[in-house]
């Protein structure tokens, strides 16, 4: 092979190597190219993903809102509330207490006597209430206290023993609660202090701390 076809030779081999660099480059742009548009459209397709998945988060929580909104009322609840006679709340109030003598079968007893109301607020029936009293040393029931540690004595009232034995909704009413004391002795006069509770509707509770007042005895 002479010098001048030497050289043609390497000017082809030079042109064929330029040729696929050419499209070696080309290559390498349509795949940069396509994967940055990809690239896009996946951060465009992942955004509007997000927004449509925020938005329908934010439209279930909603709507679930009003969903629990609706229920509340549409489902009647009772709702006790304890009050002096003067209509205010029961918690904190003094209270007189009365005192009757009773005889049974023979016996002699004395009753304390505490006049309050009570009222259910609520659009249902409280069902059977269950009433209790809880006194100091000084004001002693037949029964001891065994739930209520910061009280040493207990009356308890089953709903027969309650007149009503149950609260319609949006009734207000006075309710005399009479205990029978453990000794015909009267309490010495003074300030003394007590627990009301109510137990009502399914496992609800309502209860008032007061101060049970007995007056100079005659």
């Amino acid at each position: 092979m002479d010098d001048k076809s030497l050289k043609q030779h390497f000017e082809e081999t030079d042109r064929k190597i330029a040729t696929t660099d050419k499209r070696v480059d080309e290559v390498k742009w349509y795949l940069g190219g396509v994967g940055g548009l990809f690239s896009i459209w996946f951060a465009v397709l992942t955004l509007v993903l997000s927004w449509n998945y925020s938005a329908d988060k934010a439209s279930l929580r909603d709507f679930q809102r009003d969903l629990r909104a609706d229920l509340g009322k549409s489902i009647a609840v009772p709702e006790l509330e304890l009050l002096g006679i003067d209509g205010k709340a029961l918690e904190g109030q003094e209270l007189e207490a009365a005192f009757e003598p009773e005889k049974t079968d023979g016996e002699k007893y004395t009753d304390m006597i505490l006049d309050f109301s009570i009222k259910n607020s609520g659009n249902e029936t409280t069902g059977p209430m269950t009433t209790a009293l809880y006194t100091d040393d000084f004001i002693k029931a037949l029964r001891r206290s065994v739930d209520e540690r910061d009280f040493k004595y207990a009356w308890t009232f089953d709903p027969q023993s309650n007149e009503p034995s149950e609260l319609p909704g949006q009734l207000t009413m006075e309710w005399i609660l009479t205990c029978r004391l453990a000794s015909n002795a009267l309490p010495p006069a003074g300030k003394h202090p007590a627990l009301i509770k109510f137990f009502y509707g399914k496992g609800k509770l309502k209860q008032a701390r007061i101060t049970i007042r007995i007056p100079q005895h005659p």
